[in-house]
């Protein structure tokens, strides 16, 4: 018996057990759990699509750096307005200040807390 069919078949095998574990974790978890699992899986995944770019463009491979980039382009920018709201909890602490339009001359004070009397 040739040595990569049992090397498949341990892969196989692992492959089945992740992913009944997987799921197994999925169903138990807290749906919170997961949704931030789902943005740091989102965020990784932009870092390693900027990580691989770089690669591709820093080794010279042109072609392949301008197909990635193609792909990339439509999607940073339709996702652009959706940023503040997925990444809304991982600013948490610096929740408590106004924001920087508040502290311009021209800002709305609809859209800005009123400074309590003193």
């Amino acid at each position: 018996m040739d040595l990569t069919v049992v090397a498949y078949a341990t892969l196989a095998l692992s492959l089945f057990v992740s992913a009944v574990k997987m799921g197994g974790w999925i169903l138990n978890a807290d749906p919170r759990v997961i949704i931030n699992s789902g943005r740091w899986a989102l965020v990784a995944l932009a870092a390693l699509a900027l990580g691989v770019l770089a690669w591709l463009i820093a080794s010279g491979r042109w072609t392949s750096a301008m197909m990635l980039a193609a792909f990339m382009l439509p999607v940073f920018v339709q996702a652009a307005p959706r940023w503040r709201v997925l990444f809304g909890p991982l600013n948490a602490a610096r929740s408590d200040f106004p924001p920087t339009s508040c502290r311009l001359p021209f800002a709305h004070p609809r859209h800005c807390p009123q400074k309590s009397p003193s």
